[in-house]
């Protein structure tokens, strides 16, 4: 079931970018699930140390931390990250290229706002279609 999810969601996000016109067949469905690979996602939750911190520490954290993010995204290592709002535990996600579970909590361990303890992680693998991007 779980899988039949993950199939499902990941064509879901991919119809976002098709033509209104192409018709939606068990073949089309097939073809395109076929495209389809592992990546990994991270979800950027609240850390233990977050009340603890000062403002300006979060300030200046919050600097090299977006550094730190736009620095991987240019080096084609994250191909999609940003922030939630208000969620109570849940302050972002990262969707990474790759599907090397260890290299991305190496990445995120980089981290400023990681390493403060501000903000922790949860990793987890994702099925996705290669392409598929957000509307403008």
């Amino acid at each position: 079931m779980k899988l039949v999810f993950m199939l499902f969601f990941g064509l879901t996000v991919s119809m976002v970018g098709t033509a209104q016109d192409t018709e939606i067949t068990t073949d089309f469905i097939k073809k395109e699930i076929s495209k389809g690979r592992s990546y990994v996602v991270a979800f950027l939750k609240e850390g233990p140390n977050r009340a603890d911190l000062d403002s300006a520490t979060v300030h200046t954290n919050q600097e090299a931390h977006l550094n730190h993010l736009f620095g991987l995204k240019n080096q084609g290592k994250l191909a999609i990250f940003g922030p939630f709002f208000a969620h109570d535990t849940l302050k972002g996600f990262c969707i990474f290229d790759t599907q090397d579970v260890a290299e991305v909590k190496s990445l995120l361990d980089a981290d400023p706002h990681v390493q403060s303890g501000y903000l922790a992680y949860e990793i987890l693998t994702w099925f996705g279609l290669p392409g598929d991007q957000l509307p403008e």
